[in-house]
């Protein structure tokens, strides 16, 4: 499992090239975990931008 920091910087590098935009499976793919990635959204650090499971 990959670490919160780490994890945000993992997100950061797959949004550059995507308009800031990252999917929920992208994110899983890169190793980033449910509870990892839910912990970013309660803190603030990315933001659900749609339905589904689309992050920013």
């Amino acid at each position: 499992m990959i670490e919160a920091v780490d994890s945000v910087d993992v997100l950061r590098e797959i949004a550059l090239d995507q308009h800031g935009y990252v999917t929920w499976r992208q994110a899983m793919e890169a190793g980033v975990s449910q509870p990892a990635l839910s912990m970013l959204v309660r803190r603030g650090r990315v933001e659900r931008v749609a339905r589904g499971r689309s992050i920013l």
